[in-house]
Protein backbone atom coordinates (compact mmCIF):
# COMPACT_ATOMS: atom_id res chain seq x y z
CA UNK A 1 0.00 0.00 0.00
CA UNK A 2 1.22 3.71 0.40
CA UNK A 3 4.28 4.30 2.12
CA UNK A 4 6.01 1.08 0.92
CA UNK A 5 6.83 1.75 -2.43
CA UNK A 6 3.99 0.63 -4.55
CA UNK A 7 1.44 3.63 -5.46
CA UNK A 8 -2.05 2.51 -5.10
CA UNK A 9 -3.40 2.64 -8.61
CA UNK A 10 -6.87 2.01 -10.23
CA UNK A 11 -6.83 -1.53 -11.57
CA UNK A 12 -5.09 -2.17 -15.15
CA UNK A 13 -6.79 -3.13 -17.91
CA UNK A 14 -5.03 -6.76 -19.55
CA UNK A 15 -3.78 -4.66 -22.70
CA UNK A 16 -2.49 -1.87 -19.71
CA UNK A 17 -1.11 -4.64 -17.58
CA UNK A 18 0.90 -6.49 -20.95
CA UNK A 19 2.33 -3.41 -21.93
CA UNK A 20 3.57 -2.47 -18.36
CA UNK A 21 5.21 -6.46 -18.14
CA UNK A 22 6.55 -5.73 -21.70
CA UNK A 23 8.05 -2.63 -20.82
CA UNK A 24 9.62 -4.03 -17.58
CA UNK A 25 11.12 -6.86 -20.16
CA UNK A 26 12.29 -4.40 -22.30
CA UNK A 27 14.74 -2.25 -19.69
CA UNK A 28 15.60 -5.32 -18.26
CA UNK A 29 14.16 -5.20 -14.72
CA UNK A 30 13.15 -8.33 -12.97
CA UNK A 31 9.62 -9.02 -12.84
CA UNK A 32 8.28 -9.13 -9.51
CA UNK A 33 6.21 -12.30 -8.50
CA UNK A 34 2.26 -12.59 -9.33
CA UNK A 35 1.09 -11.33 -5.99
CA UNK A 36 3.05 -8.60 -6.21
CA UNK A 37 1.92 -8.00 -9.95
CA UNK A 38 -1.55 -8.70 -8.84
CA UNK A 39 -0.86 -5.77 -5.96
CA UNK A 40 0.57 -3.18 -8.67
CA UNK A 41 -2.09 -3.61 -11.45
CA UNK A 42 -5.30 -3.79 -8.61
CA UNK A 43 -6.02 -7.18 -9.60
CA UNK A 44 -6.05 -10.40 -7.84
CA UNK A 45 -3.54 -13.27 -7.99
CA UNK A 46 -5.73 -15.46 -9.90
CA UNK A 47 -6.11 -12.70 -12.88
CA UNK A 48 -2.87 -12.40 -13.27
CA UNK A 49 -2.15 -16.30 -13.67
CA UNK A 50 -4.35 -16.65 -16.12
CA UNK A 51 -3.39 -13.34 -18.06
CA UNK A 52 0.67 -14.62 -17.92
CA UNK A 53 -0.48 -17.91 -19.16
CA UNK A 54 -2.58 -16.37 -21.73
CA UNK A 55 0.10 -14.10 -23.10
CA UNK A 56 2.89 -16.78 -22.60
CA UNK A 57 0.51 -19.20 -25.19
CA UNK A 58 0.08 -16.65 -27.36
CA UNK A 59 4.05 -15.83 -27.81
CA UNK A 60 3.44 -12.33 -26.43
CA UNK A 61 5.93 -13.07 -23.92
CA UNK A 62 8.60 -15.28 -23.11
CA UNK A 63 7.81 -18.86 -21.33
CA UNK A 64 8.31 -18.53 -18.00
CA UNK A 65 11.23 -20.85 -16.37
CA UNK A 66 10.37 -22.84 -12.99
CA UNK A 67 12.50 -22.01 -10.32
CA UNK A 68 11.86 -24.12 -7.14
CA UNK A 69 8.29 -24.34 -7.12
CA UNK A 70 7.81 -21.10 -8.80
CA UNK A 71 7.30 -19.53 -12.37
CA UNK A 72 10.19 -16.88 -13.32
CA UNK A 73 9.77 -14.67 -15.76
CA UNK A 74 13.31 -12.99 -16.91
CA UNK A 75 14.03 -10.96 -20.39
Amino acid sequence: GPGRGEAPTKPKSRDAALADLLTMLALGQSVPDQGALGRRWGRPKQTVSDWLRGWETAGAIPKRRTVGRTKSLAA
